[in-house]
Parts: structure tokens; C-alpha cells; sequence
């Protein structure tokens, strides 16, 4: 229940172990590996298993000679923060008629920020220092944390009859993109405390939405 399992943790490290540094920085932000998909998939989808790191791989490609600190950085600014967190702060607030602005991503900050050598770019050891006498201690020295929901939690309890009814095995089977015995199996480990699969199930459940909502009507 805790915001990352040790189970979680440990799991997705193993799992990326085996890629080059682009596509396992991808597979521990992600859901599924390659060996993961081809077992959710159906026979007849399996072939875009190969296309799922094209972007990846071509990021990864010009960032073969920064060091892992700044390839990741790459990778996170063209990926991740473009493609995910940014957007989903923007229809966010855009829903709501509110304007948003992230100081720390200034474009002059932000480029001599990213020329400064590594070991002033980890564990936020500028901004530490800056707030240093400005904030009390106890946040100043605090560890990291994401703005994560209980949905280890949710997913066994509140969201249970829902998640039942979205990914019900019938409508899985008819749609023939995923296997619905391995979207079962991975509910089930997850309710009965074998294994945390929360984020598998909960990005199973906002596809079947987008399914639901531009394919299906």
C-alpha cells in the first residue's frame, strides 16, 4: 500500500536490467516489457511489440555520448515530461480555465542548469542549498516523494466492482487485442496481496476507456 512496494521496486529494476540505458529508463517508467506485451497480446498484435521503442532508441542515439546522468535527462525532457506529465498538466488546468506556470523549466534556467557537471545536478543539491535558510530542515532535507494515490488500496477495495466491470473478461475477449485470462490473472495476484500490480491494471483500465469511449461509440 505504500507509494512504491518493496515487491514494486524490485521487480521493475530486475525487469530492466537486460535493455541498453534508453529503453530501460522506458521499461522502469512503464508498465509492460516487451515479454510482458507479447504475453497480454493476442497473436495478431504482437507484431507492433517491435516498433515500442523506435522513439526511444532514436533519442537514446544522440545521447550515446553524455553520461547516464544527462542521456537520462534527454530522455525525460523528450519523453517523459513532453509527452506525459506536462500534458497532463495542461488539460488539468486547461479544463478548469486555469493557467499554469513551471518557473523551474525557464528556458535560461533550465539550459545553464543542464550545463552544470553532474554532481550539482542530483538529489536536487542547488535548490537544497538554496532554501537551505529559507525553509525549515525537516523539508529542506526531506527525501523525495511523488504525488502518488493510494491505488494499491483502491484497486482491492473501492475500485474493485469498477475495475471488474471495465476490463470484464467478455468484452476483453470480443475486442481481441488482449488476452482476458492474463488481464484476470494480474487483477486476482493483485487482490489476493501476491503481487502489486497496480500500475499494469490501472493503465489496462484507462486504455479500455479510450477504447470505450473512440472506438467502441
Amino acid at each position: 500500500y505504500g507509494n512504491f512496494s518493496a515487491d514494486f521496486i524490485a521487480k521493475s529494476f530486475l525487469r530492466g536490467l537486460g535493455y541498453p540505458l534508453a529503453r530501460r529508463n522506458q521499461v522502469w517508467l512503464g508498465s509492460f516489457s516487451e515479454d510482458n506485451l507479447r504475453e497480454l497480446l493476442t497473436p495478431e498484435w504482437h507484431g507492433h511489440v517491435a516498433t515500442l521503442f523506435a522513439d526511444v532508441d532514436e533519442i537514446g542515439s544522440r545521447a550515446s555520448g553524455l553520461s547516464p546522468t544527462d542521456a537520462v535527462s534527454l530522455l525525460s525532457i523528450e519523453q517523459y515530461m513532453q509527452n506525459d506529465i506536462l500534458v497532463k498538466l495542461d488539460r488539468a488546468t486547461m479544463a478548469v480555465a486555469l493557467e499554469a506556470r513551471t518557473p523551474f523549466l525557464d528556458v535560461d534556467l533550465a539550459d545553464f542548469l543542464l550545463r552544470l557537471p553532474t554532481k550539482y545536478k542530483k538529489d536536487k543539491r542547488i535548490l537544497r542549498t538554496l532554501m537551505k535558510d529559507r525553509l525549515p530542515a525537516e523539508i529542506v532535507s526531506r527525501r523525495k516523494k511523488g504525488f502518488g494515490i493510494p491505488l494499491g488500496y483502491w484497486l482491492r477495495g473501492p475500485l474493485a466492482d469498477w475495475t471488474d466491470e471495465v476490463l470484464a473478461s467478455e468484452k476483453i475477449r470480443e475486442q481481441g487485442v488482449f488476452r482476458p485470462e492474463i488481464v484476470q490473472a494480474l487483477i486476482d495476484e493483485h487482490r489476493r496481496g501476491e503481487a502489486d500490480n497496480r500500475k499494469k491494471i490501472w493503465t489496462l483500465l484507462m486504455w479500455q476507456l479510450w477504447y470505450d469511449h473512440w472506438v467502441v461509440t
